[in-house]
């Protein structure tokens, strides 16, 4: 793909004309004179607004057409520029006025003021003027349309898990197989995962990495992102950092290697190497051979993923062993594209026409899941035949298979379909270092500070919401990938694949800039974001002329205070990471469009009083800034703040500050008490009269409180005489293990409270009154053992919708006027071990309950309180977790009556003798799982009423022994069946003899044995639509029968813990499964001896399969 630099340049002209829009009935158009001048070129932009999206199609073939544009984008950054400068100094001029300065000097200031503006409004409508004429012969086509902006697409799933896998359900057996295999003789060994770009290596990786950390198959595990960069002892020190709390000093290699020894004492490790690019042997032998003079057992692996094999022989000094990543087929390629179609869009199925076409463009991904993700996912915002058809005979697929930019012609298809606002926040991501952990929340404060967000007419959204949507479309499309998730299931970052992020860079060519110390800048280059890399020990110096273009500068580690802040005119967003100085100079206080300003991690004491006059800033950081001891009085000035983080504040006092979010964390651990020396400032107050006297309002504008980690915070003091949070909406307080006293009063003030979360606070005794707070939506409290009761007041929140109580150990009781939370959706009470009041007609009244998750509670309990009115939520209620405990014998018989329900799950209930009367009757239900319930004998004859049942698990009930025989036969719709293990003296599958009738429905089964049985169920010889079978813990099994060869879908065959297996059927038999894709042979010894390569006696019979793991 030819690498130009494309121009976007839709949000920029909207900001020019919605600012140009509000400078019109500004108070300019009445004291500057110039309101023709201003109509004039608003007339212009509305003109240029209306070819433009015609220009932005044709520039790719067209050079006039491109130069146009590059023009345009300069003129439209320099008018932006003038309307900010005017809402910049209009902000000054009016605090001038209001300052008691005389009338003859405000006339002259407004003069003079207007007039600038004025000459420069006249300058700017020259200019457009000229690119009009120039437009004429370019034929440039008026065809502006409204494309969907935030908030207007189909709405997608905000949780869309773009790591799904498909078609490598073994892979990361076979790898840790691999792994197991290598490790017994070596202090260190691994394997090298290679294949193209978009093979899915990383992902694949990350599985491996999941299950190491969930299995515990090591006892530590780390995982570090190399990328081009090969740094051993920079790898040493991540490896420190993951496996020590507290971090670790990278400077000295021996003080780093003698930690990690320590560290890594008679303890294995599992070590994942990211995308290695390093062909340097002594690089690698360097790395090596420190970290194996360490290791004093055996048992460590390293797993590498690379592109390259020249990559994976440098390191086979090691006993590493490759391992190829295969393309997946064409079916597998439309399974990605149908998964994200139907993900993105509002339909619920696929046309036969538009799948056919959609087939023959998953043949033309060639294997790659990457490419298949993101055109799903561009798919997905276009159901229309005409526009399916234009993706599958675009002509990027017709390359050469070999030429080096095919992948990236491929994902521009899907590029080149987004709308303007989605290509500039997307190509603003080039600006982050590959293999970078990407924040939301940050990326959608860097955007909102670029200006590339507007809000929808008439719309309620907020700038984040805006930013929120934009963010989801984007992952949608596949072009973000790897979210990592809070507690709360909100997606808090992502990363780039490296392709994507390729393809950000070539579409960003001219706008974004990496410089690096052996690189030079021309002069009159044209760049509008520059990260800096690699100046660590030199000042800064930036061209002028690049500089005064500049809209965003990231640096790290670099000495920017000495630098020409000054002629940086023109910066939105500023990041300033780990520099040297004390204090930021007075040139940067200056910066009139600045909106984002991240100085985290430098020497800084004091911010200047000058600071105060960035009014335009939403966002500042101040994370890791020890040294700070003091902020300036006059914050209120900073009028646009809305996002504010801070840690490792040395100062007692805080101004009041008037913005959206805060946080305080990490390092105020010395903070005791948050009480009036923690906030007040006495001279920077809101007060207003009450009762004689003066009632001080502190924080008058935050709505997002964030309070972590303060270590030694015991009390949160009552405020006398003052109003703190009036407009908080989210308080979240983790991790506070010291808090024990919480004296604030109630939440009287804080009447806009919508969101309380508190976990992890162990010592917390009582939460304040939380009395009429109408708005209050979400209570969650988790992890606080000492807590006795919920907070009064609870009853009278009626806008409550989820309230969650987990692990709260010293709760006692439920309070009874719970009852009256009539909006509460769902509701969880869990691992509350001395619980033994739940009010009995509570759950009746809350009628709009659909989820709801109880127990175990008090172990002397012979009943689960507070169920016995359930059967009132017969109409709303859709799911019900319930956890049991050993004395626990039966249960309500009114659960029969919840004819809506479509999930239940029971589990632990190890007293359970016999499940409720009346299962049989509730008919919506979809999904019914019993886990783990150890004195259950049989199963209901009645269960087999419930038709719309898909997912049927029993597990772990080593007392059944009875299960009706035509049961399962009349489960028609079943498609997932997980069943046993049962008693222990069957000798065969209870309630099996009617499976057979689920041959056109069953496409899962989990079958788990005990000692007991020699032979599997033979009805399952006619599941001819199972695509997935796992037999496990069948220790008299010795054979899988011929019989096998009826299981014509079969594509996944797993078996477990199977000791005495030996013998799979006959070659014929094992041959004639064509879809089988997949098998697995775990913890069965004898049957992996017997399935040797080449050797065994059984490999002849699995030979052909594509993916074979043993272990």
């Amino acid at each position: 793909m030819a690498e130009i630099a494309l121009t976007f340049l839709g949000p920029v002209l909207e900001e020019a004309l919605s600012r140009l829009t509000s400078f019109v009935a500004s108070w300019l158009q009445k004291a500057g004179g110039f309101e023709g001048e201003v109509m004039r070129l608003k007339h212009l932009l509305e003109f240029i607004q209306s070819v433009v999206e015609d220009a932005e199609a044709k520039q790719e073939s067209n050079g006039s057409v491109r130069r146009w544009l590059e023009d345009l984008k300069d003129l439209a950054y320099d008018a932006v520029d003038v309307l900010e400068e005017y809402d910049y100094d209009h902000h000054d001029h009016h605090k001038v006025q209001t300052r008691g300065i005389k009338q003859k000097m405000m006339a002259l200031t407004s003069f003079t003021f207007g007039s600038r503006i004025g000459d420069k409004i006249k300058d700017i409508s020259v200019r457009f003027d000229k690119l009009k004429e120039r437009a004429g012969p370019l034929n440039l086509a008026s065809r502006y349309q409204c494309h969907p902006t935030a908030g207007q697409y189909p709405k997608t799933d905000s949780f869309l898990d773009n790591s799904k896998v498909f078609g490598r359900d073994g892979d990361a057996l076979g790898i840790l197989s691999l792994l197991d295999n290598l490790k017994r003789d070596h202090p260190i060994s691994g394997v090298s995962i290679v294949g193209m770009a978009g093979l899915g290596k990383t992902t694949m990786a990350r599985s491996i990495y999941k299950r190491a950390k969930e299995e515990k198959l090591y006892d530590l595990v780390a995982w570090v992102c190399v990328s081009e960069d090969f740094n051993g002892q920079a790898i040493l020190g991540e490896m420190l950092e993951h496996f020590k709390d507290g971090g670790a000093s990278r400077n000295n290699i021996n003080v780093l290697l003698h930690d990690l020894a320590k560290v890594l004492d008679n303890k294995t490790f599992l070590l994942i190497l990211d995308d290695v690019w390093n062909e340097d042997q002594s690089q690698w032998d360097d790395f090596s051979s420190r970290l194996s003079k360490i290791l004093k057992i055996t048992g460590n692996s390293i797993v590498v993923t690379t592109r390259s094999l020249q990559v994976a022989s440098v390191m086979e000094r090691l006993p590493m062993q490759n391992y190829e990543m295969q393309k997946l087929s064409d079916g597998e390629c439309w399974s990605i594209i149908e998964e994200r179609v139907l993900r993105s869009s509002i339909e619920s199925s696929i046309s036969l026409e538009l799948k056919a076409i959609g087939q023959e463009i998953a043949k033309q991904c060639e294997g790659l899941p990457l490419v298949a993700a993101v055109i799903g996912g561009t798919l997905g915002f276009q159901i229309d035949i005409d526009k399916w058809l234009a993706i599958r005979n675009n002509n990027a697929w017709n390359l050469d298979p070999h030429e080096r930019n095919k992948i990236l012609s491929v994902l521009k298809i899907s590029f080149d379909r987004l709308p303007s606002h989605l290509k500039r926040c997307f190509s603003y991501c080039s600006i982050f270092p590959k293999d970078f952990v990407i924040e939301k929340d940050d990326l959608v404060q860097l955007w909102m500070a670029q200006g590339f967000l507007h809000q929808p007419n008439e719309s309620s959204m907020t700038m984040e919401d805006v930013g929120n949507e934009c963010f989801h479309d984007l992952l949608s499309n596949s072009l973000f990938q790897d979210v990592e998730k809070d507690e709360y299931e909100n997606i808090i970052s992502c990363k780039m694949h490296d392709v994507v992020h390729d393809l950000a860079l070539s579409v960003s060519k001219g706008d974004t800039f990496v410089w690096e110390t052996s690189c030079k800048i021309d002069q009159n280059a044209k760049i509008r974001h520059l990260r800096v890399k690699h100046h660590r020990n030199e000042c800064l110096i930036i061209p002028r002329g690049v500089a005064q273009r500049l809209h965003s500068l990231f640096l790290e580690e670099v000495d920017v205070f000495n630098s020409n802040a000054s002629d940086l005119k023109s910066l939105r967003a500023l990041k300033i990471v780990g520099a040297k100085g004390e204090q930021l100079p007075d040139a940067f206080s200056g910066q009139k469009h600045l909106r984002y300003l991240d100085v985290s991690e430098t020497n800084i004491k004091a911010l200047p009083k000058s600071f105060t006059k960035l009014y335009s800033l939403q966002t500042l950081k101040l994370i890791g800034c020890d040294d700070l001891q003091k902020l300036p009085d006059e914050w209120r000035n900073l009028i646009s703040l809305k996002h504010f983080y801070i840690d490792g504040y040395k100062g007692e006092k805080f101004p009041s500050w008037s913005y959206r979010g805060v946080s305080f964390s990490d390092g105020m651990k010395k903070v005791k008490c948050m009480g009036s020396r923690f906030y007040l400032n006495k001279g920077n107050t809101t007060s207003s009269s009450h009762g004689g006297g003066e009632l001080i309002t502190l924080f008058p504008a935050l709505k997002l409180l964030y309070i972590f980690n303060m270590d030694s915070l015991e009390e949160w003091a009552e405020m006398e005489d003052m109003v703190v949070f009036p407009c908080l909406e989210i308080l979240q307080i983790s991790s506070c293990h010291s808090l024990k006293t919480w004296t604030m009063g109630g939440f009287s003030s804080q009447h806009k409270l919508c969101d309380l979360q508190i976990s992890y606070c162990e010592k917390l005794m009582a939460i304040p009154n939380i009395d009429g707070l109408l708005s209050f939506k979400t209570l969650s409290i988790d992890r606080c053992q000492k807590l006795i009761c919920l907070p009064s007041g609870l009853g009278t929140c009626i806008s409550l919708q989820s309230l969650s109580i987990w692990y709260c150990s010293n709760l006692i009781s439920i309070v009874e006027d719970i009852g009256r939370l009539h909006s509460l959706t769902d509701l969880a009470v869990c691992d509350c071990e001395k619980l033994v009041s739940f009010p009995a007609e509570c759950l009746g009244h809350l009628s709009h309950l659909k989820m709801l998750e109880m127990g175990p509670f008090y172990s002397e309990l012979e009943e689960f309180p507070g169920l016995t009115s359930i059967h009132h939520l017969h109409a709303s209620l859709e799911t019900l977790e319930l956890y049991g405990w050993d004395k626990l014998k039966s249960l309500p018989h009114q659960l029969q009556h919840l004819t809506a329900l479509k999930k239940l799950e029971l589990r632990t209930f190890h007293g359970l003798e016999a499940l409720p009367e009346g299962l049989g009757n509730l008919s919506s239900l979809s999904t019914l799982s019993i886990e783990y319930c150890n004195k259950l004998k049989s199963i209901p004859e009645n269960i087999g009423e419930l038709r719309s049942l898909t997912v049927l698990k029993i597990l772990n009930c080593e007392e059944l022994r009875s299960f009706p025989e035509e049961c399962l036969g009349r489960l028609t719709h079943l498609k997932e069946l997980y069943v046993g293990p049962f008693w222990s003296e069957l000798e065969e599958f209870p309630g099996f003899a009617s499976v057979s009738h689920l041959h056109t429905s069953l496409e899962i089964l989990d079958i788990r044995g005990w000692d007991k049985l020699k032979s599997l169920p033979h009805q399952l010889q006619y599941l001819t639509t199972l695509r997935e079978l796992w037999l496990l813990s069948f220790e008299s099994l010795e054979a899988l029968p011929e019989w096998f060869q009826n299981l014509s879908s079969l594509q996944y065959l797993e078996t477990w813990d199977c000791p005495n297996l030996m013998h799979f059927p006959s070659v014929e038999v094992m041959r004639s499964l064509s879809n089988l894709q997949s098998l697995y042979i775990l913890k069965c010894p004898k049957l992996k001896e017997r399935c040797a390569k080449e050797s065994g006696p059984e490999w002849s019979k699995i030979s052909q399969l594509p993916e074979i793991h043993m272990c």
